[in-house]
């Protein structure tokens, strides 16, 4: 169950217009979309969208493990931890340690 003293970090959009909608703190995890005009999620944003999700529903503690790691490159995993609030990056790093994330070169 989140924190009611403590604010729930802003659940990041799927897709924007402009990058300007974004704070610059998340903006390294929005890439443009190639098919339409915007921006969309990276690997790496859609992980940290799919967290935050699960903390503010409180079913962080029940989800299940996916049937395939995630996949990062290098790049994605330190753009990934270094977007993530400070609370945030244990979960991730437990997760990599874990096998349900996995870093490739």
């Amino acid at each position: 169950m989140p924190n009611p003293k403590k604010p729930t970090p802003e659940l990041l959009p799927r897709r924007i217009e402009t990058i300007a909608a974004v704070s610059l703190r998340h903006r390294p995890l929005y890439d443009t979309d190639p098919e339409r005009d915007g921006y969309t999620l990276t690997p790496a944003g859609h992980l940290l969208r799919k967290h935050r999700e699960a903390v503010a529903s409180g079913a962080i503690h029940t989800q299940e493990s996916p049937k395939r790691p995630a996949r990062l490159s290098k790049a994605e995993w330190s753009t990934l931890l270094g977007v993530a609030q400070p609370e945030e990056r244990p979960h991730f790093v437990r997760a990599a340690a874990r096998g349900q994330i996995r870093v490739e070169e």
